[in-house]
């Protein structure tokens, strides 16, 4: 049976209370038929069972283990093949649900598990939107770690950038933007920037920062915010150390003495940060810094260090052998090994 609508109350006419109405023996028999009908137990059973009465269906005991954050239970409950990607009344899987609540860890099992990080819910909202609107920074890392699409938006075109900003969630701005996420949007059709965004929110300290950053165009500008083990994998992956959005703008370089600068005259100190490492890049190729040139270059140094090694040996150079690798290895692979070709 349908409730009644709003127009059904509104239309309906005012009930007669009086006693010469509704006479009492037709009373009393309307109320005995709907007790009698009411008292079978057919009925209860199906509002416990909730099939007829319109109540939530529960959620599934994968489903209640990741918004709880109880990841051994969701470990066990995916050992026993309950399928990761099932879905809530919402239409919010395990990952959603596990991600708003910040549950790092059962996020990660949940990705582990090959769940599909960029599902959204019924109102267009991903794991990652969800977990950069409420702050947790961790779980977004690994969400993006595990392939998240950074710029994916919501029904109405809200990206995690700019959810994360209209929250004054510095820290998951930085992550994002360093990942390659977009500084626009077009929200219902109006263009909106991340920087006008931060500023119109008064979280001064956010726009400030996407000011400064305005002309960081690769992952190595971020170094502030970098590990070391992060911008040792950009080196050796090439990342430019030299490269700039407009000429005389800022590279990573340039970033890392600012940084090195800043720490008190440390700019030639192997501290073993990411600016560190930067620095150490920029120097000639050697032992120490073959470890951070790119594959290429890499593959050269092997190459001219075989052939060094090899006229080391010929009975020509035999006085001077080792002097003659010396000079090979420290002057000539130093000049012939670049970071990038030219």
């Amino acid at each position: 049976m349908q409730p009644p609508t709003m127009s059904d109350v509104l239309e309906a006419p005012e009930p007669d209370t009086s006693e010469a109405a509704v006479p009492q023996d037709a009373l009393v028999a309307l109320v005995n038929r709907l007790l009698e009908e009411g008292d079978n137990g057919e009925e209860d059973e199906e509002d416990e069972e909730g099939s007829d009465n319109g109540a939530a269906e529960e959620d599934s005991p994968l489903i209640d283990a990741a918004r709880s954050g109880r990841t051994s239970e969701v470990t066990a409950l995916l050992a026993e093949g309950d399928a990761v990607d099932q879905t809530d009344r919402d239409g919010s899987t395990p990952l959603i649900l596990a991600s708003q609540e910040g549950h790092t860890e059962t996020v990660s099992v949940l990705c582990s598990a090959g769940a599909a990080v960029d599902l959204a819910n019924y109102g267009g909202d991903t794991a990652l939107i969800l977990a950069c609107e409420e702050g947790h920074t961790e779980t977004a890392s690994v969400l993006v770690s595990a392939g998240a699409t950074v710029d994916k938006s919501d029904n109405i075109g809200r990206t995690p950038l700019f959810l994360a900003i209209d929250n004054d969630h510095l820290a998951i701005a930085q992550l994002l933007i360093s990942r390659g996420a977009s500084r626009t949007i077009s929200v219902l059709g109006q263009e909106r920037t991340a920087v006008g965004r931060a500023t119109r929110g008064g979280h001064t300290d956010l726009a400030a920062w996407l000011t400064i950053s305005e002309h960081w165009t690769t992952p190595l500008h971020h170094l502030s915010t970098m590990d070391a083990a992060c911008a040792r994998a950009h080196l050796r992956d090439g990342a430019d150390i030299h490269a700039a959005a407009v000429k005389g703008g800022p590279t990573p370089l340039s970033l890392a003495r600012e940084i090195m600068l800043a720490a008190g005259d440390a700019a030639t100190r192997d501290d073993g940060s990411a600016a560190a490492l930067v620095l150490q890049a920029a120097r000639p190729w050697s032992r120490d810094t073959h470890a951070l040139f790119p594959a290429a270059a890499r593959a050269r140094a092997a190459e001219l260090l075989i052939t060094g090694h090899r006229l080391s040996r010929e009975p020509r150079f035999a006085p001077g052998a080792v002097a003659l690798f010396d000079v090979w290895v420290g002057c000539v692979m130093a000049h012939a090994v670049r970071r990038q070709e030219e």
